[in-house]
């Protein structure tokens, strides 16, 4: 585990130096190195999230149904969203085509059943 661990970081340090390493000048500007460095952060923050997820649904096992996790994770990320959407000045819309709304019904219809299943598959896991 300590291995994967430390090559992990390396790859996030390959990751997080790859843009100053292949632009055209030295250093990177202000402003887009300090917002390079917050979605870094934030890659990080959200990588130890879903650890800590993982590890509350392989400690809760078989004794809840699957479907409270994939609820409660629909719920915070429903409620999170659109916090996390005026924190960064972004705005929310609509779809503006049927293509889009299709698009974006199937990425949910997908999602919904990527979480189910990766959450049925840590429960039945035996732990290492």
């Amino acid at each position: 585990d300590i291995i994967s661990s430390g090559v992990c970081l390396i790859g996030v340090a390959l990751i997080a130096t790859s843009s100053a390493r292949s632009s055209s000048s030295t250093e990177l500007v202000a402003p887009e190195a300090a917002s390079h460095f917050a979605g870094v952060c934030f890659a990080l923050l959200a990588a130890l999230c879903v650890a800590i997820a993982y590890v509350i649904i392989r400690r809760v096992g078989t004794s809840a149904s699957f479907l409270f996790s994939v609820f409660y994770f629909a719920l915070v990320s429903a409620l999170l969203s659109p916090i996390s959407m005026i924190v960064v000045g972004q705005e929310p819309r609509w779809p503006h085509s049927t293509r889009e709304a299709v698009l974006l019904s199937a990425v949910g219809c997908v999602g919904f059943l990527g979480n189910a299943l990766l959450t049925i598959g840590l429960q039945k896991a035996s732990a290492a």
